[in-house]
């Protein structure tokens, strides 16, 4: 898989831990070796054992020349493979985020901003340093991501995700759908948490009042749009459920702010309530991991090829296809 030129900002997000992420980044180095590559994390990430269950995890190989943006005390204690280029002002518990320039090879502990305007400022003082922005996160941390700053996602999902072969299939099926979701831009004003618009003209309501979106669901007219700015949860989805008497359009800012269970879209079709987003996300691969660290391994080639059946994206096993991303 050639990642476009025009994809400057990379992010690869799991959908739960040991779902190959880090082996994903690597293979992503490798392949855009001719590239000059700016890496950072949501977070830390590149840590030898993994923090749930202990196991020893992949590290992150950086070639010469490439980027780094990552917390002061995480730097590569050899002062001699880097050089620094920059102490940003942006603060986290390792110190402020420093962006550096490898001198040579080198395997690497990151730990980059945690929260989201700090990344889109990161990202904006990496764009002129670099061809290709890579972001790396931990935990499903998809959701604390800026994606409305990023041009590319790549997923990564694995026997870790559930207990069952046909649940990870399903929530993977479901994550590909909602970041498959049309975009409709809508003009919202700042601050703003919900906004009504009824034949797409606003109708101003009371956003901090704790029964607003009761009272919107209760008294909404056909070819009504509902925008929630932010998490749109399972509490969410349960009220929009149990208060909704006409078909409407929910729009989220992003794909990653739809959080509620997969199984309840079924519900959302029933009700005849099209989801959108304003800002649209290209999700370009799906990779897999059927090891899983503490249960039973998925046959690579059936989770291949199912979950295959359910896009037009590349899914690709990492450990034995790394080198085609």
């Amino acid at each position: 898989m050639n990642i476009p030129i025009n994809i400057k900002t990379l992010a690869i997000f799991g959908l739960a831990k040991n779902t190959g992420k880090t082996t994903t980044l690597n293979a992503l180095i490798r392949s855009l070796s001719t590239r000059t590559i700016a890496l950072t994390s949501i977070g830390l990430d590149g840590e030898d054992f993994d923090q749930i269950n202990h196991l020893p995890k992949p590290k992150i190989h950086a070639q010469k020349g490439t980027i780094i943006a990552t917390a002061k005390e995480t730097l590569p204690s050899d002062q001699t493979t880097y050089q620094v280029l920059k102490e940003t002002t942006i603060q986290t518990a390792l110190g402020k985020i420093t962006i550096i320039k490898l001198l040579k090879d080198t395997t690497l502990l990151i730990a980059g901003p945690t929260l989201n305007s700090d990344l889109k400022k990161l990202i904006q003082t990496l764009t002129p340093l670099c061809d290709t922005i890579l972001i790396d996160g931990a935990l499903n941390r998809k959701t604390f991501t800026q994606l409305n700053t990023i041009d590319g996602l790549i997923l990564a999902t694995g026997a870790a995700v559930s207990q069952t072969f046909e649940d990870t299939i399903r929530i993977t099926k479901n994550t590909i759908k909602l970041f498959s979701l049309p975009q409709k831009d809508i003009a919202v004003s700042p601050n703003t948490s919900v906004a009504v618009f009824y034949n797409d003209h606003e109708i101003p309501y009371p956003n901090k009042h704790p029964n607003t979106l009761k009272t919107i669901l209760q008294t909404m007219k056909p070819n009504t749009t509902l925008y929630i700015h932010g998490a749109i949860t399972d509490t969410t989805i349960d009220a929009i459920i149990k208060h909704t008497k006409v078909p409407f359009k929910l729009i989220a800012e992003d794909p990653g702010k739809y959080l509620f269970a997969p199984q309840k879209l079924k519900h959302l079709n029933s009700l005849n309530i099209h989801l959108y987003v304003k800002h649209a996300v290209k999700l370009i691969a799906i990779t897999i991991n059927p090891w899983h660290p503490q249960s039973k391994h998925y046959d690579p080639v059936h989770f291949k090829t199912t979950l295959q059946k359910h896009t037009t994206l590349p899914v690709i096993n990492v450990l034995e296809e790394g080198e085609h991303l």
